[in-house]
């Protein structure tokens, strides 16, 4: 066998092995390539749709809010029409469901009030309950309805501090300022 022939068989011998080898680096390089490609679909796919489960959730309480509103003002806040409301969950096709926490205009005083400088309030929900959620922000002012007209004595209204507890009928108040309430008043 000539000589040129015999060292390439050689030569071909000697690099059975290295085939193997390329083709096991080939074979991870096309893995870390999909792994890639799925994590980086994933991220996509869940970045798009956080913003649209938001816009949805927005819709939501704006339709919750607004059908509230529409029902109670056509009931002048009928109590049957508040526990209907509180007693319904609401579906809206494609979009989800909601249901509402729907409580009175208005608070009732629980008790004859007359603060001078600082002190509690408890105040009363006439229709309804009061979610666990519910707060009133502090620098708010609370009035007394009852002494609204074209003389409004300094007593009517009230800067809120905190609330100091509450239930699912009743909420204590602590208030800076002077107020005055009877028994009854609506607040």
């Amino acid at each position: 066998m000539p000589k040129a022939i015999k060292r390439s068989c050689q030569a071909l011998a000697a690099s059975k092995g290295s085939v193997l080898v390329y083709l096991i680096v080939v074979i991870l390089i096309f893995g870390i390539l999909g792994a890639t490609m799925v994590s980086l679909f994933t991220t996509a796919t869940t970045s798009s749709a956080t913003p649209n489960d938001a816009r949805r959730a927005y819709n939501l309480a704006e339709s919750g809010t607004r059908y509230a509103f529409s029902q109670l003002r056509d009931s002048d806040f009928d109590s049957i029409e508040i526990n209907t409301l509180n007693s319904t969950t609401y579906s809206m096709t494609q979009a989800g469901t909601f249901s509402l926490k729907v409580f009175g205009p208005w608070f009732d005083s629980n008790s004859d009030y007359n603060i001078i400088g600082n002190g509690q309030v408890t105040i009363n929900i006439s229709e309804g309950s009061i979610p666990d959620d519910f707060s009133i922000v502090s620098n708010a002012f609370l009035f007394n309805f009852a002494n609204f007209g074209p003389s409004v004595p300094e007593t009517m209204s009230a800067v809120v501090g905190s609330i100091s507890s509450q239930t699912a009928t009743s909420i204590v108040v602590n208030l800076n300022d002077n107020f005055s309430a009877v028994l009854g008043d609506r607040i």
